[in-house]
């Protein structure tokens, strides 16, 4: 924070490329933060909300005044490639997207964003805790509902399991009582036809 305001905060003896200078000396401070932390580089989708959420706590004064007189006195070619260019191009997309910030992008009502806008981020703190915790309560409501269809879903497959197996066991019984029958029938057929040959012989 102290750094970003040391380079954009500060006119005195700041030439357009004094300033460009700082915003990439500060952009690589982001940089090597990212990579202590993560053991990686950042890319642009880090980088931004870094620098975003960089000139939201530091508060630089005049930041809109600093792109403007780097756009207005820096030579074109300079604002058109490279570092210079890739690192002033991404400042102006956070003042931008500070600039457009609503409270529907925040999930916060009109009231909250008022409040905070005005500078009472005293409350902040508290407001953000409540709301996770209120998300955290909603989660683990959601873990305890999916747990319990889980439950619901391993008692119906043992009740299922166990309809299996004893109808598995109904038929194997229908299948010893058919053989029997058929047997009976067969043995009773044989002994009809014995009966039969019998008397035609006689």
């Amino acid at each position: 924070s102290s750094g970003i305001n040391a380079e954009y905060g500060d006119r005195r003896n700041k030439t357009p490329h004094d300033r460009i200078k700082g915003m990439v000396s500060c952009r690589n401070a982001l940089n090597d933060l990212f990579h202590i932390a993560h053991d990686a580089a950042a890319g642009a989708d880090e980088l931004l909300p870094m620098l975003i959420y960089t000139i939201i706590c530091a508060a630089p004064p005049d930041l809109y005044a600093t792109i403007q007189y780097i756009d207005r006195f820096l030579p074109s070619e300079t604002l058109s490639r490279g570092e210079a260019a890739y690192h002033f191009t991404n400042l102006c997309c956070a003042q931008q997207f500070l600039e457009s910030l609503s409270h529907d992008q925040l999930s916060l009502t009109e009231g909250e964003f008022t409040h905070f806008m005005e500078g009472h981020s005293s409350h902040l703190e508290e407001a953000l805790t409540t709301r996770f915790a209120s998300g955290l309560l909603d989660n683990i409501t959601r873990v305890r509902e999916c747990e319990e269809r889980l439950r619901r879903v391993g008692a119906f497959q043992g009740k299922l399991a166990d309809n299996v197996q004893q109808l598995g066991q109904e038929v194997r019984e229908h299948r010893r009582e058919v053989e029997a029958e058929v047997g009976e029938m067969m043995r009773l057929f044989s002994s009809l036809h014995t009966d039969m040959a019998e008397v035609l012989a006689s």
